[in-house]
């Protein structure tokens, strides 16, 4: 039974299921995508990939690009490397109808390709400017970075990206003028934490960012304001996660050692001051909606009865000749219910908060910044309502904003200013300690940077995602979508593993190439977090049986696949 089992890989009906299968993942996903086709179609909705592929195609159209045509003058494109192949065609069209362009991109911190970014784009858009004329002028200025920090830099990326045929020039860049010559203290860090879990590296992780605001004489930084040297405050520092499980973990183990961490975090109509609006505007919606009443009484104290109380009174019998005391904040949103008709729903909100004193019950509620920030964002997801409403041609109403909300809680809208769904908004104040990821990372900079997650590897499994694969051996920026095609190999064994099947896949073209491409996005994602610190770079990195645990930065390595990095030994640290 052993040897039968062993064999069932060669045998040739475990390959026509699996063969079978893969082509019913290909037709479910074409069926649904005609569905969703149709479904949008009915409804005038486009997303995010329409919005490309449809101005695409209305290109195509002669009196349209002759419009267009005489009245673009320049076409401009930022942060080119995140670019996904039909952004690339959509760009070279509007260049060809405006005549001139200035594409601005870094190769070195394309962290996207998993949204479509493609890091051989840069290259091509390279060679393509050169041919027809254009000319590539490197922006060798570094404009954040302190010149201790940006010479580590240089030289560890220098060394770590030429095997991604990166050039030295393309990598090394200079401080601006004027920036200070030395440090305002030391410019970099290296912190070992004895662990021997995720949780444990967590609590270390914040006693050490304890003991490095509660020095009796904090570390000196640079004010970018005034340029002056002054004593290092909490939001001065960033601390750059894998993942944001991490950062709700390293936030809790700040919190309990009394330092606020601003960190986006999941439910932001699930906190007290989401339920609270939500309750207002559906009993403004309805007088008769008594389980909104009840979440307001609970939220404004229970009247001071407490739950017990306040519900046996609810539930008694009024008192003859004794009417019962209406709250202030009901008469107030029962004044909102005559002028719902007429306001526009994020004016309604504006009026709910004051109705109910939401920003003083804030105020006295844990956390205030990150609430009040809350309530920001949940102005704001009012506006958007509103604008989508316009955009649609369709009315505004309370119904339609409780809808849109409900909305936020099940899925991620495709807007660009709702993406987030509804995770309460980071706020970002000199007392909060920023947690993030490295990808949210990209483009921000902070006085202190702590690298964490050092110890992040490969994800297993890797070659089995769907993956986009090309047969061109360069991007053809003419045609960028020319011979690509999307390449998916089902796992046949669940949530059980096959080592051998696995290192077989790795060891195939296909999967040698995955392996290559994901390695060089590693190192580009530590690219962005080597990047962005102003003053000083503190690298954290977890012991076991006394060795630190740095397998994400061997990913820096040079042509010889020598460690453009190494550790001192916490030893002789």
């Amino acid at each position: 039974m052993r040897e039968a089992a062993a064999a069932h890989r060669s045998h040739p009906l475990f390959h026509h299921d699996l063969e079978r299968f893969t082509h019913l993942v290909y037709k479910a996903a074409a069926l649904t995508l005609r569905h969703y086709e149709t479904w949008k179609r009915e409804r005038h909705r486009v997303d995010y990939v329409d919005m490309v592929d449809q101005a695409l195609t209305l290109l195509d159209d002669e009196p349209i690009a002759q419009e267009l045509s005489a009245r673009l003058k320049l076409c401009v494109v930022d942060e080119l490397q995140d670019s996904s192949p039909i952004q690339l065609a959509l760009f070279l069209r509007l260049h060809r109808l405006a005549g001139r362009s200035y594409w601005v991109g870094d190769p070195k911190q394309c962290i996207f390709e998993y949204a479509g970014a493609d890091p051989t784009l840069m290259d091509a858009v390279v060679g393509w400017a050169r041919e027809n004329g254009g000319g590539v002028t490197p922006l060798s200025v570094n404009h954040r970075t302190l010149p201790p920090l940006l010479d580590l830099t240089n030289t560890l990326f220098t060394a770590a990206l030429a095997s991604h045929g990166i050039a030295p020039d393309e990598v090394r860049v200079t401080p601006r003028e004027g920036a200070p010559a030395e440090p305002a203290g030391p410019p970099l860090r290296i912190w070992y934490a004895a662990a021997g879990n995720k949780a444990g590296y967590a609590r270390a992780l914040a006693e050490g960012i304890a003991r490095l605001l509660g020095e009796g004489e904090r570390p000196l930084v640079y004010d970018r304001v005034t340029a002056d040297k002054r004593p290092l405050r909490p939001g001065d520092v960033a601390v750059l996660v894998a993942t944001n499980e991490e950062a709700h973990e390293l936030a809790d183990a700040l919190a309990r050692l009394g330092h606020r961490a601003a960190v986006a975090r999941s439910g932001l109509l699930q906190t007290p001051e989401g339920v609270a609006l939500g309750a207002a505007l559906r009993y403004v919606l309805d007088e008769q909606d008594r389980l909104s009443v009840a979440e307001l009484e609970a939220l404004q104290g229970w009247d001071g009865l407490g739950p017990d109380a306040w519900l046996d009174r609810e539930l008694a019998p009024p008192e003859e000749g004794r009417e019962r005391t209406t709250p202030t904040w009901r008469h107030r949103l029962d004044a909102l219910r005559d002028v719902a008709a007429i306001a526009t729903p994020a004016e309604l909100v504006e009026a709910a908060f004051v109705a109910l004193d939401l920003p003083l019950l804030c105020a006295r509620w844990p956390d205030p910044p990150q609430r009040l920030t809350n309530l920001d964002a949940l102005r704001r997801f009012a506006g958007v309502y509103e604008r989508r409403c316009a955009e649609q041609g369709e009315g505004a109403s309370l119904a339609g904003l409780l809808r849109f909300l409900q909305g936020l809680q099940r899925t991620f809208y495709e807007d660009r200013e709702a993406k987030q769904g509804d995770e309460q908004h980071a706020g970002s104040d000199d007392d909060a300690i920023t947690l993030t990821t490295y990808h949210r990372a990209k483009g921000l900079e902070w006085p202190v940077v702590i690298l964490s997650s050092l110890d992040k590897t490969a994800r297993d499994r890797e070659v089995f995602d769907v993956a986009p694969e090309t047969e061109a051996h360069a991007l053809d920026p003419e045609a960028p979508l020319a011979g690509r095609w999307i390449r998916y190999w089902p796992w046949p064994y669940g949530q059980s593993g096959d080592a051998s099947l696995e290192s077989n896949a790795l060891a195939s073209t296909a999967g040698t190439r995955l392996t290559e491409r994901k390695r060089r996005e590693r190192a580009r994602l530590l690219y962005v977090g080597f990047t962005r610190p102003r003053d000083v770079l503190i690298l954290a990195t977890q012991l076991k049986n006394g060795a630190p645990q740095v397998s994400w930065l061997l990913e820096l390595s040079d042509r010889e696949g020598r460690p453009a990095l190494v550790l001192p030994s916490p030893r002789r640290a």
